[in-house]
């Protein structure tokens, strides 16, 4: 970069006018150069190997919850819903197949029916009719002891307004 400084002095008389000229030399401004870092390497991922589960016939079913069946009294849990047998594997992983014959494929739990992935992990191994049937009544039993704890909550509430009001008169 050149900068050029040129100052006159105008004298009374154009004969007495003088030029002064001054050059300063600078370098140039650094080049900025602006990269951004490289992408991380992908992630392998680990995909565990599908399940060797087949049944040579549709398997009996039984419904542990509104929308979801299981295999009756199997070794694995394998569950039917939407269309889809299911089978939980590891690491996040769920498998799926439309054939009671096989056929698994992986898939990521996001991509599982959620009312399966909150399922506890084993519960319905051997699951049987009659199990669903003992579980559904101590499931009423329960209700039915937490509405009579609550009856009688209500009941010792009631009484101690009672005597709180009566005690004052």
């Amino acid at each position: 970069m050149r900068i050029l400084i040129v100052a006159g002095l105008l004298a009374t008389t154009p004969a007495l006018a003088q030029s002064v000229s001054v050059t300063v030399g600078a370098p140039p401004p650094p080049r900025v150069i602006v990269t951004s870092p490289a992408p991380p390497p992908p992630r392998a991922v680990f995909v565990p190997p599908p399940p060797v589960i087949r049944y040579e016939a549709p398997p009996p079913l039984v419904v542990v919850e509104p929308g979801v069946q299981v295999v009756e009294d199997a070794d694995e849990e394998v569950f039917f819903v939407d269309g889809y047998y299911w089978h939980p594997g590891a690491n996040g992983w769920w498998y799926r197949t439309r054939s009671y014959r096989g056929g698994w494929v992986a898939v990521p739990a996001r991509s599982a029916p959620p009312r399966l992935v909150r399922l506890p992990p084993g519960q319905y191994r051997h699951w049987r009719a009659e199990k669903r049937m003992d579980h559904e009544v101590r499931k009423e039993e329960r209700r039915e002891d937490r509405e009579q704890r609550h009856d009688n909550r209500r009941e010792e509430k009631s009484e101690r307004k009672w005597e709180k009001h009566h005690d004052k008169h």
